[in-house]
């Protein structure tokens, strides 16, 4: 690998991307990355995405804390399912995702 590789995550390495929801509870996100481009799809089982609010953060810093994962301030992480990698070997520069309805997207 590259020296630069080992540290690009996977959302940094994605060239193009394009985000967006199916119903307020089902998310898709469409990339381009060098090293395979794909879709991936998320459901909000739990149904906490929005349920935080800024009220909610704590009024100390506990060193013991995760920064982010813990802070109430932020949406909650997605489960995020497998990556749909698209079946080419050409390079992919530009990506194009819309909803269709609340379960197609092209």
């Amino acid at each position: 690998l590259p020296l630069r590789e080992w540290w690009v995550g996977h959302m940094m390495a994605m060239t193009a991307r394009r985000v967006f929801a199916l119903t307020e509870r089902r998310m898709v996100i469409c990339y381009a990355r060098p090293g395979g481009s794909g879709c991936s799809f998320a459901v909000d089982t739990l149904g906490t995405a929005g349920t935080r609010s800024p009220s909610d953060a704590p009024t100390e810093v506990d060193a013991a804390t995760p920064p982010i994962a813990g802070d109430p301030r932020f949406l909650p992480t997605l489960p995020w399912g497998e990556n749909r990698l698209f079946e080419t070997s050409a390079r992919i520069v530009r990506v194009e995702a819309e909803r269709l309805d609340p379960d197609r997207f092209v």
